[in-house]
Formats: structure tokens, sequence, C-alpha cells
């Protein structure tokens, strides 16, 4: 079983682009759970921004900032 699973996930993993953002990036941000609007339901928005990117913080992380100059809290 675990065998298979290796097989699978290589199979997927060929196809998969990383993407790296620069500063200056304009993104879109995906929407959780947690961050949700209430009582949205299936149709509620799956993601929100836009937001440009102010600064990379780490491997894969970025500060946004929002389109009139605020900091955003992600």
């Amino acid at each position: 079983m675990a065998t298979y699973q290796q097989m699978v996930a290589r199979s997927f993993n060929k196809n998969v682009k990383a993407r790296i953002f620069k500063v200056g990036d304009w993104v879109l941000r995906k929407v959780f759970q947690n961050t949700r609007e209430l009582n949205a339901g299936k149709l509620g928005a799956t993601w929100e921004g836009p937001y440009l990117i102010d600064r990379v913080v780490g491997t894969g992380a970025y500060r946004l900032t929002i389109p009139d100059g605020t900091d955003s809290t992600c």
C-alpha cells in the first residue's frame, strides 16, 4: 500500500509547477473556513484580494498590502 501511494504521489507531483512571487506582484489570498463570511454557503467567495506583495518574509511567506496602502493581517 505504501509503495502504491508513493507511485501515485510521484505521478501527481510530476505535473506540479512551483510558483515564486516577487515584491510588487499582485496576488489573491485563499479564504479559509475560519475567515469565511458567515452564512455564505457553498457559493461564498473562495479567494479574496487583490493584494500587493510588499516584502518576502521567508520561503513561501510574504507580507501583503491592501491596495489602499495599509498592511493586511495575514
